[in-house]
This record gives structure tokens, sequence and C-alpha cells, in this order.
């Protein structure tokens, strides 16, 4: 009687065993590694991807403190680059991160200078704008 009991359970966790084995749970999120929302874990896109590009504004004169206005996000140019292109992330410069889309801008300085215009965003995108 023992023996068939200690047979019997363990046949019953053997197939247990083996019928969870292949059981994954399903983690839904954004699998794509390039979206600004990427889940590592995730193992089922359930289509929430969302992308950004970044937009970098410089100037190449010293014309005081710059101030940037993207669709409300303000920024601040306050160094310029004579000599060269400034890399993303450069000390003094407006940077933003935007959704992929059409944006209009408006920059302004203290001596009365004003720049505007509108720029398209793409998706994983680095795009610099000069202001002269």
């Amino acid at each position: 009687m023992k023996k068939t009991f200690i047979t019997m359970a363990f046949t019953l966790l053997t197939g247990a065993a083996i019928l969870f084995a292949g059981c994954t749970k399903v983690v839904e999120g954004c699998n794509d590694s390039t979206a600004t929302n990427y889940n590592s874990k995730a193992t089922k896109d359930n289509g929430s991807c969302m992308y950004a590009g970044t937009l970098l504004f410089w100037c190449n004169a010293n014309n005081g403190i710059i101030t940037v206005n993207i669709n409300g996000n303000i920024g601040f140019i306050n160094m310029y680059y004579p000599t060269y292109n400034p890399d993303f992330g450069a000390a003094g410069c407006a940077s933003f991160t935007l959704s992929p889309g059409t944006y209009n801008y408006t920059a302004s300085n203290t001596t009365g200078s004003n720049w505007s215009g509108s720029i398209t965003i793409s998706k994983n995108t680095l795009q610099k704008l000069l202001l002269y």
C-alpha cells in the first residue's frame, strides 16, 4: 500500500511538472528596444510602443540668453559655438525630446531678436537647429 501511494504521488507530480514545464507567463508591453517605453520583460507586443526624436537648438554667435519655446516646452541657449557644431547634450544648448510630428517654435532674447518656424520630428532621430 505504501509503495503504491508513493508510486501514484510520483506519477502525479511528474505529470504536473511535464504539463506546466512548457507554460510561460505572457507579459504584454512594448518589445521594440528602440521605443521610449521599451519593456525588456515583454513577451508579447501590445501595440503600446512610443517613439521620440531629439531636437537641439544652438547658436554660433553671442546673442545673449535665448529662450526657446516649442509647443509649451521651454529651453534656454546660454552658450554659443562659433567654430563648430555642438554634440547632442552639449552645455548651453536647448534640447527637447518630442514625439514624432510637426511642431511650431519661437525663440527670443533680451535684445529683441526673434526666431520662429516649424520643424518635423521623426521617430528615433537626432536633429539640430541653428539659430543665427
